[in-house]
């Protein structure tokens, strides 16, 4: 039975990891050139416009990402499904509308406090637009992974990005406009999707509309607000602090670094996609759920960890290879933002006990401690140790998160978690870890490339060996099934 539900969280991950994947190769095939006709400082004004838009998502959706999906699965008939559905749609049309109104006034204003120029303002009113599109369109894209309907959700986004590509490749690279076409692209792939989402899943719902909805998606939601601009701060908070200590050409230096390392926020997402539906369907089946979810923590760890060793491994060949020699040094965070997301995926699996009891407020205030020592270390590390320091920083925060959210959630769902196991993989990991760091501080490339290889095979040896005899039995078993 155990086999079976991790089957099918494997399943749900697998299909959105293979769309995250394609689309951020997509984007990274790309980037040699982008970083040709784009500077350093113009990616630090794209990093932090960035920044305001995702400090505005929880703002325009009014945490109602987290409540519908409690809704969602609390009800049994179809027909209030669907209208918990069509009731978000409109509270956020509604609350769109006026929030796009409101920054958009005072643009002008916002580019003053942020860059200390008014001239950015017609980049931050595109940026803003596009938000409140994507917003707009998010409830249906959400009931696509509620449904399970995962390779649908996967199709429908990776068009979203090919179309994204397109227009960012005529207007940046071809026709050579720079900033304002980057900000051009996305505004206008944010139209395309709202189209392909009103002709492949809005005309096919039956509008149904319950005012009763209206209260609980804001009031269950609306705490987690908080958290989500704790996590603007932990995630972001550094890009503004790496621009007045250090200047927008380190800034953008760390931004394309970072970017590198956020591939492994596609592999965390695709796994943070499948996850909240597969954890809300024990809603009703908490006893079983404490088992289920012991194993999940278990897997996780030990894939998961193998990924942050090769990010560690491959993140100098990559950024030599795949950007112009000015952003060379942004290697050096490569391996700790993945890490530090890595973990994130963590704090996701020992939040489900917060979630049954509807406790989110303690999920805010698990991620606004996070948030507030995530300030304190960057003020701290980037004047010290530049922009290594803030990767750091951003390590740190999220280790707080899993050790925070682990001591509140088992208060309220004592998952089965075996420990001595979960011991040896970190132990075993953080060892791996140093010693690729270590590696990739290697001179000579080739002698690199030998001895992380010589590295992966090791880590590969003693993980297959880590498991017990019913587990590789049921990998063979994969894995013949794959070849025929």
């Amino acid at each position: 039975m155990i086999k079976n539900h991790l089957n099918r969280l494997l399943k749900g991950s697998f299909v959105y990891g293979i769309g995250g994947i394609l689309q951020k190769f997509i984007g990274l095939f790309l980037l040699p050139f982008f970083t040709s006709v784009l500077t350093p400082e113009e990616y630090g004004v794209v990093a932090l416009i960035g920044l305001l838009s995702v400090g505005l998502v929880s703002f325009f959706n009014l945490g109602t990402g987290s409540s519908m999906g409690i809704l969602y699965f609390q009800e049994k008939d179809e027909i209030k499904r669907i209208s918990v559905i069509w009731s978000n749609f409109l509270l956020l049309s509604s609350n769109t509308t006026v929030m796009c109104s409101i920054f958009i006034f005072f643009s002008q204003e916002i580019s003053t406090l942020i860059f200390q120029t008014h001239i950015y303002s017609e980049y931050i009113n595109l940026s803003i637009i596009s938000l409140g599109m994507t917003v707009i369109y998010n409830p249906f894209l959400d009931y696509l992974r509620m449904e399970g309907m995962a390779k649908k959700y996967v199709i429908i986004t990776l068009i979203n990005t090919l179309i994204a590509i397109v227009f960012s490749v005529v207007f940046v690279l071809i026709w050579k406009w720079g900033l304002f076409g980057f900000f051009l692209a996305s505004l206008c792939s944010s139209f395309v999707m709202f189209l392909f989402i009103y002709i492949f899943i809005m005309k096919k719902l039956n509008f149904y509309f319950n005012l009763e909805f209206i209260k609980p998606l804001v009031k269950i939601g609306f705490p987690s607000i908080w958290g989500l601009f704790a996590f603007l701060i932990i995630d972001y908070a550094d890009r503004q602090m790496i621009e007045r200590f250090l200047g927008l050409v380190d800034l953008g230096i760390y931004s394309v670094g970072y970017s590198f390392g956020m591939m492994m926020l596609i592999l965390v997402g695709a796994f943070g996609s499948a996850w909240p539906p597969f954890f809300m369907s024990f809603i009703n089946k908490k006893e079983e759920a404490k088992e289920v979810f012991g194993y999940v923590l278990n897997y996780y760890l030990m894939f998961f960890g193998f990924i942050v060793i090769l990010f560690f491994v491959v993140a100098k060949p990559i950024v030599v290879l795949m950007t112009d020699s000015k952003f060379y040094d942004a290697y050096t965070i490569v391996g700790l933002v993945a890490l530090a997301y890595m973990l994130k995926g963590v704090y996701l699996i020992l939040l489900p006990g917060l979630y049954f009891e509807k406790k989110l407020k303690y999920q805010s205030m698990i991620e606004w401690v996070a948030a507030i020592s995530n300030i304190g270390f960057n003020l701290w590390m980037i004047p010290l140790y530049g922009m290594i320091g803030a990767a750091y920083a951003t390590l740190i925060s999220y280790f707080i998160l899993v050790l925070l959210s682990w001591y509140i959630g088992q208060k309220y769902l004592d998952v089965n978690y075996n420990w001595k196991k979960i011991y040896i993989l970190i132990l075993f990991f953080s060892i791996s870890i140093y010693l690729a760091y270590v590696i990739s501080m290697l001179d000579n490339l080739v002698v690199e490339v030998f001895f992380s290889a010589l590295l992966i095979c090791f880590c590969l040896f003693v993980l297959y060996f880590f498991l017990d005899t019913e587990e590789k039995n049921f990998l063979k078993i994969k894995l013949r099934r794959r070849n025929y």
